[in-house]
């Protein structure tokens, strides 16, 4: 990647800098934690973990209630960031990006929490994003507590739907691997994806894309995984393969893989998830 984008461990650079105070609301039905739906945007100059630093973004209320995320500067990123909790009874954070104007500049797209979620350099794409984040390495063995979630977005304006860590995903894809408590992903491990959705389909498929430059890839040597429809209805498909002499990439770092799911049928054409650990074929 041209530019490497540091997340982890800086969350302390928004101390005592203009935050966004607008309180997420806190287990508004059984299958959420919290989510943040942006009902309001009060400034106030304070400590981080009450809200959204705003030294290097702006924040404009849009109708609908999403948020429009901009550059304090012309050419610079958006970057910003707030405490929030986690807990093992609710491992997924989802965020929806509605829209992405791109702008003139270089393109990308970091998210960090408690490890690196994703970081793709070269372009980027609006939809569902989940994560998995109780296993990350900052989490590891913790039950429950706060993690620093921080977004680093280049040149566009990004308007964002909602945020929330949940129970069960909706209208997601979930990339797990077996064996699940080794670090890194090796030649001959099992790699399942399920992709759970709101409304039935007609078909799944997905296809990744190497984060820089957003290159096809694969960890077979096939250009798309075809999900299997795994209940009566067509809300839920899965698929494992093996990774293995095929594929075509030898190392990568978590955040550095997009699953990409594409939905034919249903309420949604597209979700994304990353890989959360190394990948390591050679």
């Amino acid at each position: 990647m041209k530019k490497r984008i540091l997340v982890l461990g800086i969350g302390i650079m928004f101390l005592l800098a203009p935050v966004l105070s607008a309180a997420v609301k806190k287990n508004p039905d059984s299958n959420t934690l919290w989510i943040e739906g942006w009902e309001s945007l009060e400034f106030e100059q304070q400590e981080v973990g009450s809200g959204w630093g705003q030294k290097y973004a702006n924040f404009e209320l849009k109708d609908g209630g999403k948020v429009l995320l901009t550059s304090k500067e012309a050419g610079k990123p958006i970057i910003t960031g707030r405490y929030v909790d986690f807990s093992r009874e609710y491992p997924y954070l989802q965020i929806k990006v509605a829209e992405i104007e791109r702008i003139p500049n270089y393109q990308g797209m970091a998210l960090s929490a408690g490890g690196m979620l994703l970081e793709i350099g070269g372009g980027y794409f609006p939809g569902i994003y989940t994560f998995e984040i109780i296993n990350q390495p900052e989490l590891s063995g913790r039950n429950e507590g706060m993690t620093y979630l921080r977004f680093d977005l280049y040149g566009g304006k990004f308007l964002i739907d909602w945020i929330k860590m949940v129970r069960k995903p909706v209208d997601a894809v979930i990339v797990t691997k077996s064996p699940e408590k080794e670090g890194s992903l090796k030649k001959g491990d099992k790699v399942v994806l399920e992709v759970s959705l709101a409304e039935k389909a007609a078909d799944v498929t997905v296809d990744l894309l190497t984060a820089y430059l957003l290159k096809p890839a694969t960890l077979d040597g096939q250009p798309y995984i075809q999900l299997k429809k795994a209940d009566g209805e067509g809300k839920v498909w899965k698929a494992e393969i093996t990774a293995g002499e095929k594929s075509d990439l030898k190392k990568l770092k978590a955040g550095g893989l997009l699953f990409r799911a594409n939905v034919l049928g249903g309420k949604i054409k597209q979700t994304f998830t990353a890989n959360l650990w190394n990948i390591e074929l050679e």
